[in-house]
């Protein structure tokens, strides 16, 4: 098997898919060699959960991810030459990432490819309507380096005019604050891959029978996708791979390293801890005050009676 004439590598295991069952299986992995040894990966996965034709999720991720193969090809140009990238280029297929990314976290758990990978760009739902993102979110705390959220913003506001929006404050707060991602960008950022994704889809999809080819943005999708490439080309050549995964929340055009708002969200709790704490202890105060003057009570009726049963 061949894409644009060039080889593709298969990977097949068998797992089980929550909803679904015990299922087989597949990601499909074209390698394009370059200068250096270190990988930048392009990924889409090719699936959907039934319910629609998927024509923006995810045929067009896998439309643009083909797209791009095709330009290092030899087979078929005059020259039978091909453009030699300066890092490796791993373009990958992957399954079920309808079904909780499994195909992504298969290659970051098990591919050698995954270990020199200097970055990752997920290809997700290009031809919607809706607003376009970057989806930043990953397991285990972790976060897009700010070299390189900056650099998809800069690649796709050139096209659109506009920067795309990213996660909310209080969305990046809780993503860092629990072990859980949405996208297949998670469990690549998860293994220590700077990734990010690039969409116009909900993280809770379309609804059902509402992804159709008659839906699909055409000009929406030849933006995106000339922004890909862009940024493809961007993180190829850059003098220094985007690198890290420590977690960062971003705010406009600053970045917030995930040690720094731990310090400020701590900062922020010590006066509502101080008056927590006051509250406590006047409150045992009262208590305490309150079982004084329940005794006092006690002891004086006792007195009261003793004095009564005196002859």
């Amino acid at each position: 098997v061949g894409l644009s004439g060039l080889a593709v590598e298969e990977d097949v295991w068998t797992e089980d898919v929550p909803g679904v069952g015990r299922r087989t299986l597949r990601n499909l992995a074209l390698v394009v060699e370059g200068t250096l040894d270190e990988t930048i990966v392009l990924v889409a996965h090719r699936d959907n959960r039934g319910l629609s034709a998927g024509a923006n999720d995810n045929a067009s991720g896998t439309a643009a991810l083909i797209e791009l193969a095709r330009a290092y090809a030899t087979a078929g140009t005059l020259t039978e030459s091909s453009r030699t990238p300066l890092h490796t280029l791993v373009v990958l297929s992957t399954d079920a990432g309808a079904y909780g990314a499994r195909g992504a976290a298969r290659f970051a758990a098990t591919s050698p490819l995954a270990d020199r990978a200097a970055a990752a760009i997920v290809l997700d739902a290009l031809a919607g309507r809706s607003a376009v993102r970057l989806e930043l979110s990953g397991l285990g705390r972790r976060s897009p380096p700010p070299a390189l959220v900056r650099t998809a913003a800069a690649r796709v506001g050139s096209e659109l005019g506009a920067e795309p929006e990213t996660p909310g404050l209080l969305t990046q707060l809780v993503s860092l604050g629990l072990p859980f991602g949405f996208g297949e960008q998670a469990p690549l950022l998860g293994s220590g891959i700077p990734s990010l994704r690039l969409t116009t889809s909900a993280d809770g999809g379309a609804p059902p029978g509402t992804d159709e080819l008659q839906g699909v943005d055409t000009a929406r999708f030849e933006q995106l996708g000339r922004a890909a490439e862009s940024l493809l080309a961007c993180v190829d050549t850059a003098v220094e791979a985007p690198s890290g995964t420590a977690g960062t929340v971003y705010l406009a055009d600053r970045a917030l390293r995930g040690w720094a708002v731990q310090l400020l969200l701590l900062a922020a709790a010590i006066p509502f801890a101080g008056g927590a704490f006051d509250l406590l202890s006047r409150c045992r105060r009262r208590r305490h005050t309150a079982q004084l003057c329940r005794d006092r009570t006690r002891g004086g009726q006792r007195h009261h009676l003793d004095r009564q049963r005196r002859p």
